[in-house]
C-alpha cells in the first residue's frame, strides 16, 4: 500500500508583524527542504485576510520554483451565519482573482484547482460557489470530527465519516457522501489538525493517527493511503507570536523524521495526489 503524507499549510499567519510573518515562512520552507518535503507542500493562501502576494512575495517565488502546490484559503466566518452564495462568491472571488492576478503577472500558470475552506466549514452554497470559481480539489472534510468555526457558528459534523477513507469525489449537494466516486470535486480528508497547540509538541497524536489512518486503509484494502496532515504557519512561533521558535521548529523537524522512518510515508502536494486518483 503507497502511504502518502500530505504537508497542507492554511496560511493564517496570525500576527500583525510582517517580519514575524515572513520569518515563520522562510523556517517552513527551510525544514521542509531538510527534510525532504520540498516540491510535495502544498499552500493554501489566505490572501484575503493577510494579503500574502503582496507582502511575502519572496515566499511565493521559492515555494512554486520548488514545485509546491499553491491553493486558496478563504476564511468565510465574517458571515456570522449567514451562509449565502452572493456574500460568499464575492468574498472568494476576491482572493483567487488576486492571487491568479500575481501567477500571471509572474509568468507562472494562474490554474487554481485546490480550495480548503477556513475552519474546514461544508455547506453546499460554499461548495456551489467553488464549484463555479473553477476549484476542482478541496480538503475540507475531518472523518470522526465536530467542530464550531470561530465565531461559533458549526462549520462541520462528520461524526458519522470514518477515519481512514479514500479520497472521494461529490458534486455541492452531496458533500457529505463519503462513498461517492462521482462529481465535480475530488475531496482528500484531513487526517489530522495541528502540529503544537498552546505550545505543546502534539507528537503522540499525530503518530497514532497515522498508525490509525494506515490501519484502517489496509483493512479496506486500498491502494494508495493519503494522509493530509493541516497545521499553521503561527504554530512555530513563540507565545508572543513576534518570533519564530527554534525549539518548535526542531520539534516539527524530529516529527517529520519520525513519521518517515516509523511508518515509511511519502510526502506528497495536492498536485501529486490528484495525478494519482485521477
Amino acid at each position: 500500500m503507497e502511504k502518502l503524507l500530505l504537508i497542507t499549510v492554511d496560511c493564517d499567519l496570525r500576527t500583525g508583524d510582517v517580519a514575524a510573518r515572513q520569518g515563520v515562512l522562510d523556517a517552513l520552507l527551510a525544514v521542509f527542504a531538510e527534510k525532504g518535503a520540498a516540491g510535495h507542500t502544498t499552500w493554501f493562501l489566505n490572501e484575503n485576510d493577510f494579503a500574502i502576494t503582496k507582502n511575502h512575495q519572496g515566499f511565493l517565488h521559492e515555494a512554486l520554483r520548488r514545485g509546491d502546490a499553491i491553493g486558496i484559503h478563504d476564511h468565510i466566518d465574517f458571515l456570522d451565519g449567514r451562509w449565502e452564495y452572493a456574500p460568499i462568491y464575492d468574498f472568494c472571488l476576491r482572493s483567487r482573482d488576486t492571487v491568479q492576478a500575481w501567477l500571471r503577472a509572474h509568468g507562472y500558470p494562474d490554474a487554481l484547482p485546490y480550495h480548503r475552506a477556513g475552519c474546514l466549514f461544508q455547506h453546499p452554497a460554499q461548495y456551489e460557489v467553488l464549484r463555479d470559481l473553477g476549484y476542482t480539489l478541496l480538503s475540507d472534510l475531518y472523518p470522526g470530527d465536530k467542530s464550531p468555526n470561530h465565531t461559533g457558528h458549526l462549520s462541520y459534523d462528520n461524526r458519522e465519516v470514518p477515519v481512514g477513507i479514500s479520497p472521494y469525489r461529490h458534486d455541492p449537494e452531496n458533500f457529505a457522501d463519503y462513498k461517492s466516486r462521482r462529481g465535480r470535486f475530488l475531496h482528500v480528508p484531513v487526517a489530522h489538525m495541528y502540529i503544537f497547540l498552546e505550545h505543546r509538541f502534539l507528537g503522540g497524536f499525530i503518530g497514532d493517527t497515522v498508525a490509525r489512518w494506515l490501519k484502517a486503509s489496509e483493512t479496506r484494502g486500498v491502494a494508495c493511503a493519503p494522509m493530509a496532515w493541516c497545521f499553521h504557519p503561527y504554530e512555530i512561533l513563540t507565545r508572543e507570536r513576534t518570533s519564530v521558535s527554534t525549539e518548535l521548529v526542531r520539534s516539527l523537524g524530529e516529527k517529520l523524521d519520525e513519521l518517515t522512518r516509523e511508518f515509511g510515508v511519502e510526502f506528497a502536494s495536492l498536485a501529486e495526489v490528484a495525478a494519482r486518483f485521477a
